[in-house]
């Protein structure tokens, strides 16, 4: 049988009353004002709930958490040969060791660790130590928020840093038990793919410098290719097309290789270092074509300028990646009886 058990740090009259804060939240000032606590305490905060907008809980994770923060955060798991210590002890550190990967860590009629992809590892290693990260800095967030709001209106109360501090708590809590939860299902799928394709493969690929070079000039299908078709569509005149093809012919390795060369890892790097000078100098022609040229419509004109900010982030990127597939499968049946409904 389950059963709670509660411990007191000093000794207790008989007929005492003993109160409980449930670190219960509500989004709802009319909701707050009504829970009105009776204990008496000198410390009580006058309401058995917490007053905060669902909205305050996010501000944290909205400012330093973007999408493509958490995106380089996976190519970066993907990148790595194994865990390194501060994953191993930020895994442990929260409990993280063979359960919480679910039918992961389950392989060969063995239960460990080390059946668990490394990239997963990493990856969730990164996301507690980010929900660590908003442990700390949430409590502050949650004082400011409610100072704001007090300003407006002096009804709302402003949060006392032990409550405050509370909430981080428990903030923390929830994410972590979100992200075992989303393991659980990520277990569930790629222990499938390990079953019918024999291994797990990456959800990102890292492109070698061929394949780099290929998609970005040689190919094509390449992003150089698609830019001069979509320019021809825009209508932008000959001799500006010929200005702007001509940027070719300052790149010999370029012009020479071909794409059977790249099978060459020495000439693939070249090519791929070359490439970056070659995307530089073909968004500096279009800024030029922006600036000097007017015989091209403002719409066309302004088009060149997004194409070459395109370009500038092209050449700067130095990790390109490729989404994998996985295989679709169909859970098992679930069986649902009435008793259970209520």
């Amino acid at each position: 049988n389950l059963s709670l058990a509660m411990t007191t740090l000093r000794d207790l009259e008989v007929g005492e009353e003993l109160t409980f804060d449930y670190s219960a939240t509500t989004d709802s000032l009319k909701e707050f004002q009504a829970a009105i606590c009776l204990c008496g305490s000198k410390r009580c905060r006058g309401s058995f709930l917490h007053f905060a907008k669902a909205d305050m809980y996010q501000k944290v994770f909205n400012l330093t958490n973007s999408c493509s923060t958490r995106f380089a955060t996976l190519i970066k798991a993907c990148m790595k040969p194994k865990p390194n210590d501060s994953d191993v002890d930020t895994l442990n550190r929260h409990g993280f060791i063979t359960a919480a990967f679910g039918a992961l860590s389950y392989y060969e009629n063995q239960n460990s660790q080390k059946y668990v992809p490394v990239w997963l590892r990493c990856y969730v290693a990164d996301i507690l130590r980010y929900i660590e990260y908003e442990r700390k800095s949430l409590p502050v967030s949650l004082i400011c928020d409610s100072r704001e709001k007090n300003r407006e209106d002096k009804k709302v109360p402003i949060l006392p840093y032990d409550v405050a501090d509370v909430e981080g708590r428990n903030a923390m809590d929830r994410r972590v038990i979100d992200c075992t939860q989303t393991l659980n299902l990520v277990g569930r799928v790629l222990a499938r793919e390990r079953e019918t394709k024999g291994g797990i493969k990456k959800p990102l690929r890292i492109l070698g410098d061929a394949e780099v070079v290929i998609k970005l000039w040689m190919g094509e299908d390449s992003l150089v290719r698609r830019l001069m078709a979509a320019m021809e569509k825009a209508g932008t005149p000959s001799i500006e097309m010929e200005y702007v093809r001509g940027i070719e012919d300052g790149f010999p390795t370029l012009k020479t290789t071909n794409i059977s060369d790249m099978d060459d890892p020495v000439k693939a790097s070249n090519a791929r270092h070359e490439v970056k000078i070659a995307l530089l100098a073909l968004r500096n022609s279009l800024m030029k074509l922006h600036k000097g040229c007017k015989s091209v419509c403002r719409f066309s004109r302004d088009r060149n300028v997004a194409a070459a900010d395109l370009l500038l982030f092209y050449a700067h990127t130095d990790n390109f990646v490729e989404a994998s597939s996985y295989s679709s499968f169909s859970s098992s049946p679930v069986t649902v009886y009435a008793r259970e409904l209520g």
